[in-house]
């Protein structure tokens, strides 16, 4: 047995940007169909916290209306007066926060969360079987079995991203802060900070969103620990961040912004359809969301696996197993 490096492969090792980009969209291609399912599971398990919502949906909308942008709504034009509520906002959306912490909602956001992790695990296994030329269905068992430690991964990469990001939310807060003190100067000088610190602030957030993000592919397809996926991801990625920030997040934009716009799409189809049958008032009924959101997933499942195949064909790429020959 070939004891596996600890180290990234070489330059001379990995492919070019555009290669892998053109393998990316490949692996999609060549993925989507037999992992079909594995996106439908993913689009439901999404909309499990939806259906935590509706009960109290048109409150929270309501109250947030009035939080937000009272003071607008009586030079806007509206079709109609919102019956706004006449209590504190603040208080409506407690209340409707605490009507949500109930055993039921907390089942329905674990359920979503292992469903979703659970899907793109499989997704992921099943791309790299694809990629690695490895039985289909074999890969998947052993993706569903890595579950645990691939919802690890994804924890350990969020809580490192968010220590990453604090400077940044750090400034965000600050002016926040300024401008509820009404003093004009002292805006001026947080925006000026919010501006040239934010620059600053994002480096670290950039750095690790992208060396930690092939965490949850060491998890999904060798089967890392939730630590060990961190530091593997770091070693792959050492000499190579900008190669890997592009193929992984390339076609992830591609995804969001294909997927987005036919949801919106549909969004405004069905808000439209509302309209014209129960009028605006319609809207505050929560159930047109679901249906639009439902009436997506079948598109959504078919380019959920571009979301992942940028990370896998990445993956692959700077596996240390593929220069040592292992």
């Amino acid at each position: 047995m070939v004891a596996e490096p600890t180290s990234a492969p070489s330059a001379a090792d990995v492919r070019p940007v555009g290669a892998l980009i053109e393998a990316t969209f490949a692996l999609w291609h060549r993925s989507w169909k037999r992992t079909f399912a594995f996106g439908v599971v993913y689009g439901l398990a999404a909309l499990l916290p939806g259906v935590a919502l509706q009960g109290v949906f048109s409150q929270v909308a309501l109250a947030s209306i009035a939080l937000l942008g009272g003071q607008l709504l009586p030079a806007l034009p509206l079709p109609l007066p919102l019956p706004l509520p006449s209590a504190d906002p603040l208080a409506v959306l407690g209340s409707a926060l605490l009507r949500l912490n109930t055993p039921s909602t907390w089942l329905l956001l674990a359920s979503s969360v292992l469903g979703i992790v659970a899907s793109t695990t499989a997704l992921i296994a099943g791309q790299g079987a694809i990629a690695r030329g490895e039985p289909f269905r074999a890969a998947l068992r052993r993706g569903f079995a890595r579950t645990p430690a691939t919802l690890g991964a994804w924890l350990v990469y969020t809580v490192l991203v968010l220590v990453a990001a604090l400077p940044f939310f750090a400034l965000l807060v600050g002016a926040f802060v300024a401008a509820l003190g009404g003093d004009v100067v002292l805006l001026m000088i947080a925006l000026v900070v919010v501006l040239v610190g934010g620059l600053l602030a994002s480096v670290p957030l950039a750095w690790a969103s992208i060396a930690f993000a092939l965490s949850p592919f060491a998890s999904a397809l060798d089967g890392s620990g939730p630590i060990a996926a961190q530091l593997r991801s770091r070693a792959l990625v050492r000499g190579h961040w900008w190669r890997c920030a592009t193929v992984v997040s390339l076609p992830l934009l591609v995804y969001l912004g294909a997927g987005g716009t036919a949801s919106s799409l549909l969004l405004m189809a069905c808000g439209g359809v509302v309209v014209l049958r129960d009028g605006w008032m319609g809207l505050l009924d929560p159930g047109w969301l679901l249906w639009s959101q439902l009436l997506a997933v079948p598109l959504q499942a078919a380019l959920l696996p571009l979301a992942f195949a940028g990370g896998v064909v990445m993956y692959e790429d700077l596996r240390p197993h593929r220069a040592a020959g292992a």
